[in-house]
């Protein structure tokens, strides 16, 4: 999702497979130049992990410090079984 007002790129990431990291490579033409701004996934290696009273943030965004930006072009490696957000920041 392209924030043209903010000059923020947002990527939306998901990977299914429940054992196996996912190397994420995309190429974000017409963005000559991007940057990370913020990234953040969520997962556990517990599947059936839940949040409790007596652990209640078990379960909650972490930061997602793989990726890497070239031009264009952008680097990440999302965990098994993880919802990922990539914010960039663009420019043209």
């Amino acid at each position: 999702m392209h924030d043209d007002k903010n000059g923020l790129l947002t990527v939306f990431a998901l990977n299914r497979n429940l054992t196996e990291e996912l190397p994420l490579q995309l190429q974000a033409a017409g963005f000559s130049k991007l940057a990370p701004k913020q990234a953040l996934q969520l997962c556990d290696l517990d599947l059936k992990a839940v949040n409790t009273r007596q652990n209640p943030d078990r379960i909650a965004p972490r930061p997602l410090t793989s990726v890497r930006t070239d031009g264009e072009r952008v680097e990440a490696v999302l965990a098994p079984a993880s919802w990922n957000v990539i914010q960039l920041a663009a420019s043209d």
